[in-house]
């Protein structure tokens, strides 16, 4: 299965649940496929440590994350670091906290276009932002 799911990470999908629940196993394919985390099962989803490792190695994991793992400020802040459209993977009440998204545009300007409808309009984030939104 290891094999198959570096050549092709769908392969995890039909890999038993028993092998989706070995965080070990899964980790160590993280290098080679970022998707690790969408094929995992619902116990390492939910599991605050596999989930900070799955976001270190690919910041878009955060999207499989469980919901109140995407509600976690200081994982999302670090997903934000390497990539500003995490934050559209976050749950929508930090996305519409302005404490919140000010500190993700201080990391990565282009969070603000995965900001909340309010939030993105804010002449003051935006100006923070630096005009990476045009209206």
């Amino acid at each position: 299965v290891r094999s198959a799911a570096q050549r092709s990470p769908d392969a995890l999908h039909h890999a038993s649940e028993q092998l989706r629940a070995q965080a070990s196993f899964l980790l160590s394919l993280v290098p080679r496929t970022g998707v690790v985390l969408e094929a995992a099962s619902q116990e390492l989803k939910s599991d605050r440590s596999f989930v900070a490792a799955a976001v270190r190695a690919n910041c878009t994991a955060l999207e499989h994350a469980a919901p109140e793992l995407r509600a976690d400020p200081d994982l999302v802040l670090a997903a934000l670091r390497r990539e500003g459209r995490v934050l559209g993977f976050a749950a929508s009440e930090l996305r519409s906290d302005r404490e919140f998204v000010t500190k993700a545009v201080l990391q990565n300007r282009g969070a603000l276009m995965y900001a909340s409808e309010e939030l993105k309009s804010d002449s003051a984030l935006r100006l923070l932002a630096g005009g990476v939104l045009s209206l």
